[in-house]
């Protein structure tokens, strides 16, 4: 299964909303995403999918 590339799609994300230092918080989220996906449900309604 194809893994989307987490990093410029936060970095776009952030970027939309107006936050100019997106790179500084990317690595944090990122972060945060990876371990929600490994941790909490894998049920079909707790998609977590960008």
């Amino acid at each position: 299964m194809i893994r989307p590339d987490l990093k410029p799609i936060c970095e776009n994300m952030l970027m939309s909303e107006g936050f100019q230092q997106a790179r500084t918080l990317i690595i944090k989220f990122v972060t945060l995403y990876e371990l929600s996906g490994e941790l909490l449900s894998k049920q079909f309604h707790y998609d977590r999918g960008l």
